[in-house]
C-alpha cells in the first residue's frame, strides 16, 4: 500500500519535472477523464474517474 498522497493539477498549470515523477511513479490516479488519458499516466496504474467535484 502507498504510504502517501500527492495532489497535483489543481490549478491548470502546466506539469512540472516534479509532477511528471510523480506521475510515473502512481499506482492509483483519481481525475477526470481527460486527466486519466494523459500519456504521463503509467498503464500499471489504477485510475478513478471523478465526476462534479
Amino acid at each position: 500500500m502507498a504510504d502517501r498522497v500527492t495532489v497535483i493539477g489543481w490549478d491548470g498549470t502546466p506539469l512540472t519535472a516534479a509532477a511528471r515523477s510523480a506521475l510515473s511513479a502512481a499506482t492509483l490516479v483519481a481525475g477526470a477523464a481527460h486527466h486519466l488519458a494523459l500519456d504521463e499516466v503509467p498503464a500499471r496504474a489504477e485510475r478513478i474517474r471523478l465526476g462534479s467535484v
